[in-house]
C-alpha cells in the first residue's frame, strides 16, 4: 500500500509539472504499471520486504525546443525516483516523406532491374508485383536520476521504405 501511495504520489508529481508547462492530457500517458515484490536475501532464503511499484508515463512533445524543459519538469516532479528510460523522436507526419521515399525507391528499383537485365542480354518485360515496407527510424536515450542537465538533440529522423519489384525479362535476339 505504501508503495502504491507513493507511486500514485509521484504520478500526480510529474504530471502537475507537465501540466504547468501546458502539455496538454493527450499527450500525457501511464504507458505501463506494474506491482512487483521486493525481496531481501538472509542465508539465500528470500525474505519479502515489501512491494515496489513502477509507473510508466508517455509524453509526446510537439515543440523540439522544449524537449529538455519537459525532460526537466517530468525529473523535478518525480524526484530521486526517477528513471528515463527514453527519448524517441519521430516525424509527427510521415506520410509525405514516406511517399517521397516509395517514389525513389520504385525509381531506383526499376533503374537497377533496367541494368541488370541489360548485364544479362535482356530486356524488362511487364511489372508482375511490387511490395512495401515503410517505418520511421528513432533513436532511444537512456538517463538515470540525479537531475537533469543534458541536452536533448535530435538530430535526423530517416523515413525508411522497401519496396520489392518482380519483371518479366525479354530476351533480346540480338545479343
Amino acid at each position: 500500500a505504501d508503495a502504491t501511495a507513493a507511486a500514485r504520489a509521484g504520478a500526480a508529481r510529474v504530471f502537475a509539472s507537465l501540466g504547468e508547462l501546458g502539455i496538454a492530457q493527450a499527450d500525457l500517458q501511464t504507458s505501463s504499471l506494474s506491482i512487483h515484490p521486493v525481496d531481501d536475501y538472509r542465508d539465500g532464503v528470500p525474505v519479502r520486504r515489501g512491494y515496489g511499484v513502477r509507473h510508466t508515463v508517455s509524453v509526446r512533445v510537439r515543440e523540439m525546443d522544449r524537449v529538455d524543459a519537459v525532460i526537466a519538469a517530468a525529473v523535478a516532479g518525480a524526484g530521486d525516483d526517477v528513471t528515463l528510460d527514453g527519448v524517441q523522436f519521430a516525424l509527427a507526419d510521415p506520410l509525405p516523406v514516406e511517399d517521397r521515399a516509395r517514389e525513389l525507391a520504385c525509381a531506383d528499383a526499376a533503374r537497377t532491374a533496367a541494368h541488370l537485365a541489360r548485364l544479362h542480354g535482356a530486356s524488362l518485360g511487364p511489372l508482375r508485383s511490387v511490395s512495401d515496407g515503410a517505418g520511421s527510424f528513432a533513436v532511444p536515450m537512456l538517463a538515470r536520476s540525479g537531475g537533469f542537465d543534458a541536452q536533448v538533440q535530435p538530430g535526423s529522423v530517416d523515413a525508411t521504405v522497401t519496396v520489392s519489384v518482380v519483371y518479366d525479362l525479354s530476351l533480346d535476339d540480338s545479343a
